[in-house]
C-alpha cells in the first residue's frame, strides 16, 4: 500500500501594518516615550505576540508585517484630546490628572494613516 502526504495544514498570513504610537521625547535627550517610562520594546513585544498567535492557533495564523511605522505622536481621543510630552508626563509624575474620557478615536487614525484606501489597494490587511 503507498501512503501519501499528509496535506499541509491550511492557514492565514495577513499583511499588517504596524502603527507604534511611541513619541520621542526631546527634553528627556531624544529618547521614545517606552524607553523614557521604562516599558518593554515595542519590535520584541509585537515579535512575541506574532510568535505567540501562530502557536495558540495551531500555526493557522500567521501575521507578516508589511510595514511599521513609528509615530512621533500621541493618539488622538474621541474627544479631539492629544497628550503632549509635557501634559503626558506629568500625569506619568502625579503632578496633572489623566484625561477622560480616554477613549482613542480610531476612526481619525484610520483617515490619518489613509487605511481604507490602502486596505482597498491590497496593501495591507489589518493594523
Amino acid at each position: 500500500m503507498i501512503r501519501s502526504k499528509p496535506a499541509p495544514a491550511p492557514f492565514v498570513a495577513p499583511e499588517v501594518l504596524v502603527l507604534n504610537f511611541d513619541p520621542i521625547l526631546h527634553s528627556k535627550e531624544s529618547e521614545r516615550l517606552h524607553e523614557v517610562c521604562q516599558w518593554n520594546d515595542p519590535y520584541a513585544l509585537t515579535d512575541g505576540y506574532i510568535a505567540d498567535l501562530a502557536d495558540c492557533s495551531g500555526g493557522y495564523l500567521h501575521y507578516r508585517i508589511v510595514e511599521w511605522q513609528d509615530v512621533d505622536a500621541y493618539p488622538v481621543k474621541k474627544d479631539g484630546f492629544r497628550y503632549t510630552d509635557r501634559s503626558y508626563l506629568r500625569c506619568r509624575e502625579g503632578k496633572g490628572q489623566w484625561h477622560q474620557p480616554d477613549a482613542v478615536d480610531y476612526r481619525a487614525i484610520l483617515q490619518d494613516f489613509g487605511i481604507p484606501a490602502r486596505v482597498e489597494r491590497d496593501e495591507i490587511e489589518e493594523v
